[in-house]
């Protein structure tokens, strides 16, 4: 069995017995906790410019894709 590198989804090779159960239905729930996160936050990334900290997001408006952006004041 194999891994991917960001989210550990597990990747059976040729060799491994494949279960649906816990194979594809758990890399499924790992994608959705993974989005869902996103989804709950509307500015989930950050970036530095100039030492200054700023968070991000996309989003959909009226069927076009918004990047918003604000400063980070903790």
């Amino acid at each position: 069995m194999k891994y991917t590198n960001h989210l550990n989804l597990k990747k059976p090779e040729s060799n491994d017995y494949f279960d649906q159960e816990n194979h594809a239905n758990h890399n499924m729930d790992v994608i959705d906790n993974v989005i869902s996160g996103h989804l709950a936050n509307s500015m989930p990334h950050r970036f530095i410019n100039n030492g200054t900290v700023y968070k991000y997001g996309f989003s959909v408006v009226n069927g076009g894709l918004k990047f918003s952006y604000e400063e980070v004041s903790e």
